[in-house]
């Protein structure tokens, strides 16, 4: 099996900024929700590495998925934070991007109802 790899991607662009070696994470968890329609990823990794500089708010994550090959997702938040030992690590946590592309489209389509919702009384 291919190490998994977490890919690092500019939040306008889409460019592949960096990536992340399986060696260079862990407490790595993606947690699918049907119920609440969630799709989360969180991990740990290092603060002073080349690629730490790209994790940033809104930046992209990308990473395998069995039955898709790949899944996206955004980078709602991290944080630094000094271990014991005196190490930093960063700790990310980050959200599905197709669920917010679900949730804009059903945004979009409440809008159009509203602006045509005068026309359809007045046809009545």
């Amino acid at each position: 099996m291919l190490p998994s790899l977490i890919h690092l991607a500019d939040k306008q662009t889409g460019s592949i900024l960096s990536f992340i070696t399986e060696r260079n994470y862990w407490r790595d968890n993606r947690r699918i929700d049907l119920n609440t329609n969630s799709d989360t990823f969180e991990f740990t990794t290092f603060s002073n590495k080349d690629f730490s500089k790209h994790i940033q708010d809104q930046n992209r994550i990308v990473i395998p998925d069995k039955k898709v090959g790949y899944a996206e997702f955004i980078i709602d938040e991290h944080i630094e934070r000094l271990n014991q030992n005196g190490s930093h690590d960063i700790h990310v946590w980050s959200s599905a991007s197709y669920l917010r592309l679900k949730k804009a489209k059903l945004s979009i389509l409440k809008k159009q109802r509203l602006k045509q919702l005068p026309f359809m009384l007045l046809k009545h």
